[in-house]
């Protein structure tokens, strides 16, 4: 139910508010901010590594390396977004565009930085307690919608949606660590394990594959 919520809002959220965002800014605006969000989310493969299945898999079959398998995964997601800052920063150096519009890649991909705590709505899937994902994830959407009509309505800066949208990814992993302290576990408790990172990654490269040829093919 709490899912089924969150995805309820974030459609009617989504489609209200964006037509709102989409008319305030007009074609040339509103494109150009996708065109940067799209653009970015194709290095995210760097950062999710097709990880995700798998980490759920072996937190259900092994919960007592539950601190093993957050904090390697979480190093490798790490890793993962300094090679994705490295591309999108060449890529965006190499582009013949404003000064202005490659800002907005470099906001938006700032918000990735967090993606690597992401690794606690897997632990959340794992245990079946995807209501706090669904809790967090509507609290910081209403949120950042809330700071996108205001920004639409003030016609602000385009780099200042760019921020919200930055905003929201780290938002959401925020409210994932408050519901995971407040379930009594420590994030200082995570390791990082080389042997467990080499049989994640052995695991994991297929489904790599097919997110990367997925998200170009978008």
């Amino acid at each position: 139910l709490w899912l089924m919520a969150e995805k309820a809002i974030r459609l009617v959220v989504g489609f209200s508010v964006g037509i709102y965002v989409a008319r305030s800014l007009g074609p040339a605006q509103y494109g150009l901010l996708n065109y940067a969000i799209s653009f970015v989310a194709l290095f995210s493969i760097l950062v999710s590594l097709g990880l995700d299945a798998i980490v759920v898999r072996e937190l259900v079959k092994t919960p007592e390396r539950r601190d093993e398998l957050l904090g390697s995964v979480c190093g490798l997601k790490s890793i993962g977004f300094v090679l994705m800052a490295g591309c999108i920063g060449m890529a965006v150096w190499l582009m013949p565009v404003a000064f202005s519009e490659k800002v907005l890649f470099l906001i938006i991909c700032g918000g990735y930085a967090f993606q690597a705590f992401q690794v606690i709505d897997l632990y959340f899937q794992s245990r079946v307690q995807s209501k706090y994902v669904a809790i967090s994830q509507i609290v910081v959407l209403l949120l950042a919608s809330a700071l996108r009509l205001l920004f639409s309505y003030q016609a602000a800066p385009l780099w200042c949606f760019a921020i919200v949208e930055a905003g929201y990814m780290a938002g959401v992993v925020i409210a994932y660590a408050f519901f995971y302290l407040q379930s009594g576990l420590k994030i200082a408790d995570w390791h990082f394990d080389r042997a467990t990172v080499s049989f994640l990654l052995q695991e994991s490269w297929p489904l790599l594959l097919a997110g990367a040829a997925s998200m170009i093919y978008t």
